[in-house]
């Protein structure tokens, strides 16, 4: 057998986006997991995704303690937890999971972000929009929910909520749609555990699941470090510590004030990242707020639908 053709009522289930259509026909994570999901649920497959969506925390979402204040988070706003999987980051899976943003950010970032994202496990989630009415899928309607990096974070975004420093410390992602969602799942899941994953979200017990990945939540918490991701506080213990000299305080107040930045070599020329512990954490947040991030002129590649975006498909007139 070849691999399952997708029909245009797939695709219509899938995106909106014509672009993310011509590319994710021929990507290999989104091809592999289309086939786990055929597989799973057969002639229904794009319709099982709709009231699907994914969350994964990223390290300095187990290191910040952020996981059980966004368990609550999407619960709260009526998603409930049908499955999740233990994940590790690497170099190469958050390169293949940003790729189309990752032109828009400079070779100083991509540095910081392989060394964070590799630090520790995490986990993913599979939740089911219990609101969902077949216009807006789950995962949309979470991302809409999480904020926005383009967009202020109003205090109802889940980005307020979890208090994020920055606009790299975001502590967890979500899949922008149902077809991010059969991509990203390829990325960070091998295939059998992508299809029990699947095969288990029709028939799960939300609470039970939950209750199960809080007891993960606590053995992982347990065996990693804790960090408040305060910028203040931070420079001022590491100065105290003498492991910042006060030169290097002053220089990086100065970036923060909105001087010239400092690239990633000349941060750890002067404070050497450390490869674990409360060490690593601190390098990483000083870095977040002080080297390069964007480069000038450019954008991403395959920017997120909204909602609206949705809802406007479904408009009187749109067909």
């Amino acid at each position: 057998m070849g691999d399952s053709v997708l029909r245009e009522s797939d695709w219509r289930a899938l995106t909106v986006s014509p672009r993310k259509r011509e590319l994710f026909v021929e990507d290999l994570y989104f091809r592999e997991t289309w086939e786990d999901l055929v597989r799973v649920a057969g002639e229904r497959a794009a319709e099982t995704l709709g009231p699907l969506a994914m969350l994964a925390f990223k390290p300095d979402g187990v290191v910040g303690r952020r996981m059980r204040r966004t368990l609550s988070f999407v619960e709260e706003e009526g998603f409930e937890l049908v499955g999740f999987e233990r994940v590790r980051y690497n170099r190469h899976s958050m390169r293949e999971l940003w790729r189309w943003d990752w032109n828009l950010y400079t070779t100083d970032r991509l540095a910081l972000s392989s060394l964070m994202h590799s630090a520790t496990d995490t986990f993913l989630l599979l939740l089911r929009d219990t609101a969902h009415t077949g216009v807006t899928p789950g995962t949309v309607r979470l991302a809409d929910l999480k904020g926005s990096v383009l967009h202020p974070w109003g205090p109802r975004h889940l980005r307020s909520v979890l208090r994020a420093p920055n606009k790299v410390i975001k502590f967890c992602h979500v899949a922008d749609e149902p077809a991010d969602l059969v991509r990203e799942l390829g990325i960070l899941l091998d295939r059998e555990s992508r299809r029990e994953l699947l095969r288990g979200a029709g028939e799960a017990d939300a609470d039970k699941v939950s209750a199960a990945l809080l007891e993960e939540v606590g053995r992982l918490e347990a065996a990693t470090v804790e960090h408040g991701f305060d910028i203040d506080e931070t420079l001022e213990r590491l100065t105290g510590e003498g492991r910042l000299p006060k030169d290097a305080e002053a220089r990086i107040r100065e970036v923060m004030a909105g001087g010239p930045r400092m690239s990633f070599d000349e941060l750890a020329a002067t404070m050497p990242p450390a490869t674990d512990g409360l060490a690593l954490w601190d390098f990483v947040l000083v870095a977040s707020w002080v080297t390069p991030l964007e480069r000038e002129g450019h954008v991403g590649l395959l920017p997120a639908p909204t909602a609206a975006d949705w809802q406007g498909r479904h408009a009187p007139g749109t067909g």
